[in-house]
Protein backbone atom coordinates (compact mmCIF):
# COMPACT_ATOMS: atom_id res chain seq x y z
CA UNK A 1 0.00 0.00 0.00
CA UNK A 2 2.76 2.14 0.69
CA UNK A 3 3.49 2.24 -3.33
CA UNK A 4 0.02 2.79 -4.18
CA UNK A 5 -0.03 5.69 -1.66
CA UNK A 6 3.40 7.39 -3.46
CA UNK A 7 2.07 6.82 -7.15
CA UNK A 8 -1.46 8.79 -5.77
CA UNK A 9 0.99 11.00 -5.05
CA UNK A 10 3.02 11.13 -8.20
CA UNK A 11 -0.29 11.40 -10.21
CA UNK A 12 -1.17 14.20 -8.27
CA UNK A 13 1.23 16.14 -8.81
CA UNK A 14 2.15 15.13 -12.42
CA UNK A 15 -1.31 16.03 -13.63
CA UNK A 16 -1.72 19.42 -11.87
CA UNK A 17 -0.83 22.34 -14.16
CA UNK A 18 2.87 24.02 -13.90
CA UNK A 19 2.04 27.97 -13.58
CA UNK A 20 4.21 28.14 -10.30
CA UNK A 21 7.53 29.17 -12.34
CA UNK A 22 5.66 31.42 -14.54
CA UNK A 23 3.60 33.29 -11.76
CA UNK A 24 2.72 37.32 -12.87
CA UNK A 25 0.54 39.78 -11.88
CA UNK A 26 -2.69 40.88 -13.69
CA UNK A 27 -2.11 43.34 -16.18
CA UNK A 28 -4.62 45.42 -15.23
CA UNK A 29 -2.75 48.41 -13.21
CA UNK A 30 -4.01 51.76 -14.53
CA UNK A 31 -1.62 53.33 -17.05
CA UNK A 32 0.62 55.76 -15.47
CA UNK A 33 3.62 57.98 -16.72
CA UNK A 34 5.97 55.17 -16.08
CA UNK A 35 4.26 52.33 -17.89
CA UNK A 36 3.61 54.66 -20.94
CA UNK A 37 7.03 56.29 -21.41
CA UNK A 38 9.13 53.13 -20.79
CA UNK A 39 7.02 51.45 -23.16
CA UNK A 40 7.97 54.18 -25.54
CA UNK A 41 11.49 54.57 -24.31
CA UNK A 42 12.19 50.80 -25.21
CA UNK A 43 10.90 51.34 -29.26
CA UNK A 44 13.33 52.48 -31.63
CA UNK A 45 12.34 55.31 -34.04
CA UNK A 46 11.50 52.95 -36.72
CA UNK A 47 9.68 51.36 -34.65
CA UNK A 48 7.37 53.94 -33.57
CA UNK A 49 7.24 54.95 -36.90
CA UNK A 50 5.82 51.62 -37.62
CA UNK A 51 3.33 51.82 -34.86
CA UNK A 52 1.96 55.48 -35.80
CA UNK A 53 1.66 53.93 -39.49
CA UNK A 54 -0.59 51.19 -38.84
CA UNK A 55 -2.50 52.97 -36.27
CA UNK A 56 -3.44 56.31 -38.11
CA UNK A 57 -3.45 54.64 -41.18
CA UNK A 58 -6.41 53.28 -43.27
CA UNK A 59 -4.56 50.00 -44.93
CA UNK A 60 -3.93 46.20 -43.73
CA UNK A 61 -3.32 43.23 -44.95
CA UNK A 62 -5.20 40.92 -42.13
CA UNK A 63 -8.45 40.48 -41.48
CA UNK A 64 -10.00 40.87 -37.68
CA UNK A 65 -9.66 37.53 -36.74
CA UNK A 66 -7.46 34.75 -38.25
CA UNK A 67 -8.73 33.24 -41.27
CA UNK A 68 -9.75 29.43 -41.06
CA UNK A 69 -11.15 26.47 -43.22
CA UNK A 70 -13.76 24.22 -42.53
CA UNK A 71 -12.08 21.20 -43.86
CA UNK A 72 -11.50 18.35 -41.37
CA UNK A 73 -7.76 17.30 -42.91
CA UNK A 74 -6.79 21.15 -42.61
CA UNK A 75 -8.24 21.58 -38.59
CA UNK A 76 -6.22 18.61 -37.79
CA UNK A 77 -3.49 20.34 -39.68
CA UNK A 78 -3.43 23.13 -37.08
CA UNK A 79 -1.05 23.05 -34.28
CA UNK A 80 0.26 26.57 -33.31
CA UNK A 81 -2.58 28.83 -31.11
CA UNK A 82 -4.77 25.57 -30.66
CA UNK A 83 -5.97 23.91 -27.45
CA UNK A 84 -2.85 20.97 -28.49
CA UNK A 85 -0.30 22.45 -28.46
CA UNK A 86 -1.70 24.48 -25.31
CA UNK A 87 -2.31 21.28 -23.07
CA UNK A 88 -0.16 18.66 -24.66
CA UNK A 89 2.26 18.74 -22.26
CA UNK A 90 -0.26 18.67 -19.10
CA UNK A 91 -2.05 15.45 -21.18
CA UNK A 92 1.45 13.71 -21.16
CA UNK A 93 2.29 14.65 -17.42
CA UNK A 94 -1.36 12.79 -16.79
CA UNK A 95 -0.87 10.44 -18.95
CA UNK A 96 2.81 9.96 -16.84
CA UNK A 97 0.74 9.31 -13.81
CA UNK A 98 -1.42 7.13 -15.56
CA UNK A 99 1.76 4.84 -16.37
CA UNK A 100 2.89 5.42 -12.65
CA UNK A 101 -0.28 4.24 -11.24
CA UNK A 102 -0.22 1.14 -13.84
CA UNK A 103 3.19 0.05 -12.74
CA UNK A 104 2.01 0.44 -9.15
CA UNK A 105 -0.16 -2.19 -9.15
CA UNK A 106 1.62 -4.91 -10.40
CA UNK A 107 -0.60 -8.51 -11.15
CA UNK A 108 -3.23 -5.91 -11.36
CA UNK A 109 -4.00 -6.38 -14.61
CA UNK A 110 -4.67 -9.57 -17.43
CA UNK A 111 -4.08 -8.86 -20.55
CA UNK A 112 -3.92 -5.32 -20.28
CA UNK A 113 -7.25 -5.02 -18.46
CA UNK A 114 -7.72 -4.63 -14.85
CA UNK A 115 -8.30 -7.60 -12.60
CA UNK A 116 -11.51 -6.85 -10.01
CA UNK A 117 -10.31 -9.49 -7.66
CA UNK A 118 -6.69 -7.90 -7.19
CA UNK A 119 -6.78 -5.81 -3.97
CA UNK A 120 -5.68 -2.69 -5.85
CA UNK A 121 -8.40 -2.74 -8.15
CA UNK A 122 -10.49 -3.35 -5.17
CA UNK A 123 -9.94 -0.67 -3.42
CA UNK A 124 -9.39 2.35 -6.55
CA UNK A 125 -13.09 1.37 -7.49
CA UNK A 126 -14.64 3.82 -4.53
CA UNK A 127 -12.33 6.07 -6.13
CA UNK A 128 -13.75 5.43 -9.34
CA UNK A 129 -17.28 5.45 -8.43
CA UNK A 130 -16.24 8.96 -6.40
CA UNK A 131 -14.58 10.30 -9.70
CA UNK A 132 -17.85 9.53 -11.32
CA UNK A 133 -19.77 11.47 -9.84
CA UNK A 134 -16.88 14.44 -9.94
CA UNK A 135 -16.78 14.20 -13.66
CA UNK A 136 -20.87 14.67 -14.36
CA UNK A 137 -20.19 17.96 -11.94
CA UNK A 138 -16.81 19.08 -13.97
CA UNK A 139 -18.46 18.49 -17.29
CA UNK A 140 -21.55 20.76 -16.34
CA UNK A 141 -19.71 23.52 -14.76
CA UNK A 142 -16.88 23.56 -17.31
CA UNK A 143 -19.25 23.38 -20.30
CA UNK A 144 -21.19 26.37 -18.82
CA UNK A 145 -17.64 28.52 -18.29
CA UNK A 146 -16.67 27.87 -21.41
CA UNK A 147 -20.18 29.38 -23.36
CA UNK A 148 -20.47 32.06 -21.00
CA UNK A 149 -16.82 33.05 -21.73
CA UNK A 150 -17.67 32.63 -25.35
CA UNK A 151 -20.97 35.00 -24.87
CA UNK A 152 -19.19 37.64 -23.48
CA UNK A 153 -16.28 37.57 -26.07
CA UNK A 154 -19.15 37.84 -28.60
CA UNK A 155 -20.77 40.77 -26.46
CA UNK A 156 -16.94 42.70 -27.04
CA UNK A 157 -16.75 42.16 -30.37
CA UNK A 158 -20.04 43.66 -31.13
CA UNK A 159 -19.50 46.20 -28.97
CA UNK A 160 -15.94 46.91 -30.58
CA UNK A 161 -17.72 46.79 -34.33
CA UNK A 162 -20.64 48.93 -32.73
CA UNK A 163 -18.19 51.63 -31.89
CA UNK A 164 -17.21 51.30 -35.91
CA UNK A 165 -20.61 51.66 -36.57
CA UNK A 166 -21.21 55.22 -34.39
CA UNK A 167 -18.00 56.43 -36.16
CA UNK A 168 -18.91 55.75 -39.09
CA UNK A 169 -22.43 56.57 -39.31
CA UNK A 170 -21.10 60.33 -38.30
CA UNK A 171 -18.92 60.21 -40.84
CA UNK A 172 -21.55 59.93 -43.19
CA UNK A 173 -24.12 62.66 -41.02
CA UNK A 174 -20.94 65.19 -41.70
CA UNK A 175 -20.60 64.53 -45.44
CA UNK A 176 -24.13 64.65 -46.21
CA UNK A 177 -24.63 67.63 -44.44
CA UNK A 178 -21.98 69.72 -45.47
CA UNK A 179 -22.47 72.58 -48.03
CA UNK A 180 -20.94 71.93 -50.89
CA UNK A 181 -17.99 73.28 -52.71
CA UNK A 182 -17.98 75.23 -49.49
CA UNK A 183 -13.84 75.01 -48.60
CA UNK A 184 -14.61 75.55 -44.55
CA UNK A 185 -17.19 73.27 -44.67
CA UNK A 186 -14.54 70.61 -46.21
CA UNK A 187 -11.87 71.67 -43.58
CA UNK A 188 -14.83 71.55 -41.16
CA UNK A 189 -15.49 67.78 -41.69
CA UNK A 190 -11.87 66.94 -42.05
CA UNK A 191 -11.31 68.13 -38.32
CA UNK A 192 -14.25 65.96 -36.90
CA UNK A 193 -12.39 62.92 -38.84
CA UNK A 194 -9.74 63.80 -37.60
CA UNK A 195 -10.74 63.89 -34.16
CA UNK A 196 -13.44 61.12 -34.57
CA UNK A 197 -9.57 59.36 -35.52
CA UNK A 198 -7.82 60.40 -32.66
CA UNK A 199 -10.34 59.47 -30.29
CA UNK A 200 -10.51 55.89 -31.47
CA UNK A 201 -7.06 55.46 -31.60
CA UNK A 202 -7.09 56.74 -28.17
CA UNK A 203 -9.44 54.59 -26.70
CA UNK A 204 -7.96 51.36 -27.91
CA UNK A 205 -4.29 52.74 -27.01
CA UNK A 206 -6.10 52.68 -23.14
CA UNK A 207 -7.81 49.58 -23.76
CA UNK A 208 -5.14 47.46 -25.17
CA UNK A 209 -2.82 47.15 -22.69
CA UNK A 210 -0.33 44.33 -24.59
CA UNK A 211 0.89 43.51 -27.79
CA UNK A 212 -2.28 43.07 -30.27
CA UNK A 213 -1.04 39.93 -31.91
CA UNK A 214 2.62 38.91 -33.07
CA UNK A 215 1.83 39.56 -36.74
CA UNK A 216 1.59 43.14 -34.38
CA UNK A 217 4.46 43.12 -31.20
CA UNK A 218 4.62 46.74 -30.53
CA UNK A 219 2.11 48.07 -27.46
CA UNK A 220 -0.28 50.77 -28.50
CA UNK A 221 0.07 51.53 -25.36
CA UNK A 222 3.51 53.80 -26.57
CA UNK A 223 1.22 56.27 -28.09
CA UNK A 224 0.37 57.76 -24.99
CA UNK A 225 3.47 59.12 -24.36
CA UNK A 226 5.58 61.92 -25.13
CA UNK A 227 7.68 60.33 -27.98
CA UNK A 228 4.27 58.56 -29.11
CA UNK A 229 2.49 61.85 -29.17
CA UNK A 230 5.35 63.39 -30.78
CA UNK A 231 4.94 61.00 -33.73
CA UNK A 232 1.29 61.50 -33.90
CA UNK A 233 1.77 64.99 -34.39
CA UNK A 234 4.34 64.71 -37.33
CA UNK A 235 1.94 62.23 -38.80
CA UNK A 236 -0.58 64.95 -38.72
CA UNK A 237 -3.02 63.36 -36.22
CA UNK A 238 -2.67 66.20 -33.96
CA UNK A 239 -3.05 69.83 -34.42
CA UNK A 240 -0.62 72.32 -33.10
CA UNK A 241 -0.62 73.30 -29.17
CA UNK A 242 -2.75 69.75 -28.55
CA UNK A 243 0.36 67.61 -27.66
CA UNK A 244 1.12 70.33 -25.08
CA UNK A 245 -2.06 69.89 -23.85
CA UNK A 246 -2.25 66.61 -23.49
CA UNK A 247 1.23 66.21 -21.44
CA UNK A 248 -0.07 69.95 -19.22
CA UNK A 249 -1.03 69.54 -16.02
CA UNK A 250 -4.40 70.00 -17.00
CA UNK A 251 -5.04 67.28 -18.79
CA UNK A 252 -6.92 63.55 -18.08
CA UNK A 253 -5.24 60.85 -17.11
CA UNK A 254 -3.53 58.80 -20.30
CA UNK A 255 -6.59 56.50 -20.38
CA UNK A 256 -8.96 59.57 -20.55
CA UNK A 257 -7.44 61.13 -23.51
CA UNK A 258 -10.14 59.50 -25.70
CA UNK A 259 -12.76 61.83 -23.70
CA UNK A 260 -10.76 64.27 -24.42
CA UNK A 261 -10.93 64.08 -28.31
CA UNK A 262 -14.62 62.99 -28.14
CA UNK A 263 -15.49 66.58 -25.88
CA UNK A 264 -13.44 68.37 -29.16
CA UNK A 265 -15.31 66.43 -31.53
CA UNK A 266 -18.94 67.66 -30.02
CA UNK A 267 -17.27 71.14 -30.14
CA UNK A 268 -16.13 71.17 -33.59
CA UNK A 269 -19.96 69.53 -34.18
CA UNK A 270 -21.42 72.54 -32.84
CA UNK A 271 -18.83 75.27 -34.17
CA UNK A 272 -19.84 73.95 -37.44
CA UNK A 273 -23.58 74.08 -37.22
CA UNK A 274 -23.15 77.79 -35.94
CA UNK A 275 -20.65 78.56 -38.53
CA UNK A 276 -23.02 77.60 -41.19
CA UNK A 277 -20.68 75.39 -42.27
CA UNK A 278 -23.49 72.27 -42.06
CA UNK A 279 -26.82 72.40 -43.06
CA UNK A 280 -29.84 71.01 -41.22
CA UNK A 281 -29.86 73.41 -37.96
CA UNK A 282 -31.19 72.05 -35.48
CA UNK A 283 -32.20 68.47 -36.67
CA UNK A 284 -28.34 67.87 -38.01
CA UNK A 285 -26.85 69.27 -34.59
CA UNK A 286 -29.25 67.01 -32.76
CA UNK A 287 -28.36 63.32 -34.80
CA UNK A 288 -25.05 64.27 -34.79
CA UNK A 289 -24.60 64.67 -31.43
CA UNK A 290 -26.56 61.87 -30.34
CA UNK A 291 -24.26 59.50 -32.69
CA UNK A 292 -21.19 61.26 -30.30
CA UNK A 293 -22.93 60.41 -27.55
CA UNK A 294 -24.19 56.82 -28.71
CA UNK A 295 -20.15 56.73 -28.99
CA UNK A 296 -19.10 57.56 -25.68
CA UNK A 297 -21.21 55.02 -24.04
CA UNK A 298 -20.02 52.81 -26.51
CA UNK A 299 -16.56 53.42 -25.80
CA UNK A 300 -16.85 53.47 -22.12
CA UNK A 301 -18.63 49.89 -21.52
CA UNK A 302 -15.75 48.23 -22.34
CA UNK A 303 -13.95 49.11 -19.62
CA UNK A 304 -16.68 48.40 -17.71
CA UNK A 305 -17.46 44.44 -18.83
CA UNK A 306 -13.49 44.14 -19.08
CA UNK A 307 -13.32 45.02 -15.08
CA UNK A 308 -16.30 43.17 -14.52
CA UNK A 309 -15.81 40.09 -16.82
CA UNK A 310 -16.04 36.68 -14.22
CA UNK A 311 -15.73 36.95 -10.55
CA UNK A 312 -12.64 35.20 -8.91
CA UNK A 313 -14.28 32.65 -6.65
CA UNK A 314 -16.16 31.58 -10.16
CA UNK A 315 -12.88 30.95 -12.00
CA UNK A 316 -11.23 29.60 -8.90
CA UNK A 317 -14.02 27.08 -8.23
CA UNK A 318 -13.99 25.85 -12.05
CA UNK A 319 -10.05 25.63 -12.18
CA UNK A 320 -9.81 23.33 -9.12
CA UNK A 321 -12.82 21.28 -10.15
CA UNK A 322 -10.84 20.53 -13.51
CA UNK A 323 -7.65 20.61 -11.77
CA UNK A 324 -9.02 18.05 -8.89
CA UNK A 325 -10.70 15.67 -12.10
CA UNK A 326 -7.31 15.16 -14.14
CA UNK A 327 -5.38 14.61 -10.92
CA UNK A 328 -7.57 11.76 -9.76
CA UNK A 329 -7.56 10.68 -13.36
CA UNK A 330 -4.89 7.98 -12.94
CA UNK A 331 -6.31 6.30 -9.73
CA UNK A 332 -10.13 6.52 -10.86
CA UNK A 333 -9.08 5.58 -14.50
CA UNK A 334 -7.30 2.10 -13.67
CA UNK A 335 -9.72 0.61 -12.35
CA UNK A 336 -11.73 0.77 -15.68
CA UNK A 337 -9.31 0.32 -17.99
CA UNK A 338 -6.42 -0.80 -16.75
CA UNK A 339 -3.36 -0.07 -19.35
CA UNK A 340 -5.80 1.37 -21.53
CA UNK A 341 -6.29 3.95 -18.69
CA UNK A 342 -3.26 6.02 -19.53
CA UNK A 343 -4.53 7.17 -22.78
CA UNK A 344 -7.93 8.03 -21.90
CA UNK A 345 -6.15 10.34 -18.89
CA UNK A 346 -4.11 11.85 -21.48
CA UNK A 347 -7.42 12.74 -23.16
CA UNK A 348 -8.92 13.51 -20.02
CA UNK A 349 -6.64 16.35 -19.44
CA UNK A 350 -6.02 17.54 -22.92
CA UNK A 351 -9.73 18.35 -23.20
CA UNK A 352 -10.54 19.12 -19.83
CA UNK A 353 -7.94 21.49 -19.61
CA UNK A 354 -8.36 23.10 -23.20
CA UNK A 355 -11.95 23.68 -22.16
CA UNK A 356 -10.91 25.62 -19.02
CA UNK A 357 -8.08 27.32 -21.07
CA UNK A 358 -9.99 28.29 -23.86
CA UNK A 359 -12.32 29.98 -22.12
CA UNK A 360 -10.12 31.78 -20.37
CA UNK A 361 -9.15 33.08 -23.49
CA UNK A 362 -12.48 34.44 -24.52
CA UNK A 363 -12.79 36.19 -21.41
CA UNK A 364 -9.95 38.23 -22.52
CA UNK A 365 -10.63 39.25 -25.80
CA UNK A 366 -8.23 41.86 -26.37
CA UNK A 367 -4.77 40.01 -24.97
CA UNK A 368 -4.62 42.07 -21.95
CA UNK A 369 -4.06 38.75 -19.57
CA UNK A 370 -2.36 36.16 -21.75
CA UNK A 371 -3.23 32.59 -19.13
CA UNK A 372 -0.30 30.67 -19.69
CA UNK A 373 0.78 30.37 -23.50
CA UNK A 374 0.73 33.85 -25.17
CA UNK A 375 0.49 32.10 -28.78
CA UNK A 376 -2.96 30.27 -27.21
CA UNK A 377 -5.40 33.43 -27.62
CA UNK A 378 -8.61 34.59 -29.45
CA UNK A 379 -7.49 38.38 -29.90
CA UNK A 380 -9.48 41.27 -31.50
CA UNK A 381 -7.66 42.39 -33.56
CA UNK A 382 -7.14 46.08 -33.14
CA UNK A 383 -4.92 47.31 -35.39
CA UNK A 384 -7.56 45.80 -37.86
CA UNK A 385 -10.69 47.63 -36.84
CA UNK A 386 -8.29 51.01 -36.35
CA UNK A 387 -7.31 50.88 -39.88
CA UNK A 388 -10.98 50.15 -40.97
CA UNK A 389 -12.36 53.05 -39.09
CA UNK A 390 -9.80 55.58 -40.39
CA UNK A 391 -10.33 54.36 -44.20
CA UNK A 392 -13.80 54.64 -43.46
CA UNK A 393 -13.93 58.00 -41.92
CA UNK A 394 -11.16 59.53 -44.28
CA UNK A 395 -13.73 58.44 -47.31
CA UNK A 396 -17.26 59.16 -46.80
CA UNK A 397 -16.62 62.71 -48.38
CA UNK A 398 -15.32 61.79 -51.06
CA UNK A 399 -18.26 58.90 -51.18
CA UNK A 400 -20.85 62.08 -50.76
CA UNK A 401 -19.65 63.75 -53.94
CA UNK A 402 -18.86 60.85 -56.26
CA UNK A 403 -21.98 60.65 -57.84
CA UNK A 404 -23.60 63.39 -59.61
CA UNK A 405 -26.20 65.52 -57.72
CA UNK A 406 -29.48 65.50 -59.09
CA UNK A 407 -30.62 68.74 -60.69
CA UNK A 408 -33.53 70.43 -59.06
CA UNK A 409 -37.31 69.43 -60.57
CA UNK A 410 -38.71 72.52 -62.87
CA UNK A 411 -42.29 72.91 -63.39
Amino acid sequence: MRLVAASCVVSVALSLPRPFPRLRRPRCAPLTLEATEGAADAMSDAALRDLVARAWGGSSNRSVLPAWSGQNLWLWAQWRGTVLSHCLERALLTAAGGAVVLWSAKGGVRGGLPDPSHPVVARLAAVDAMWGHHLTLTTFVATFFLSHGYAFWRQMYVVARTIQGRLNDLGLLLAAHARAGDAGAAAAVAECARLARLSHLFFWAAVVRAAPSDDFPTSLNALLSARGLAALEAAGALAPGERSALLGPAAPPRDAWYLAALGRLAAAVADGVAGDQFRGGAGFESEALKAVVELRQNMLSVPDELAARMPLAYVHFVQCLVDLLCATAPLALFPRGGAFGIALCAVIALFFGGVVELSKAFLDPFGNRHVSNDSFRADVQVDVLLAESNRGLAAWHAHVDLLPRAAAASD
